[in-house]
């Protein structure tokens, strides 16, 4: 079905009928997003673990 715009909603022709009218929205840098996001926390988790790594868990000054 055609989308419309009116009055600046959204508009779908409905048949006299009635029926369902499902819209959805997806941004078109949705996955881009996702991946960036994935590569981020991943990346970071890396550096904290590399970072983790050379603690020896001594004090100040030690």
């Amino acid at each position: 079905m055609p989308v419309a715009s009116l009055n600046g909603a959204i508009a779908v022709p409905v048949p006299p009928e009635g029926g369902t009218v499902t819209l959805r929205y997806r941004p078109p840098w949705l996955w881009a997003g996702c991946a960036s996001t994935a590569l981020g926390a991943f990346a970071a988790c890396l550096l904290w673990r590399r970072g983790r790594a050379g603690f020896t868990g001594g004090g100040p000054g030690r």
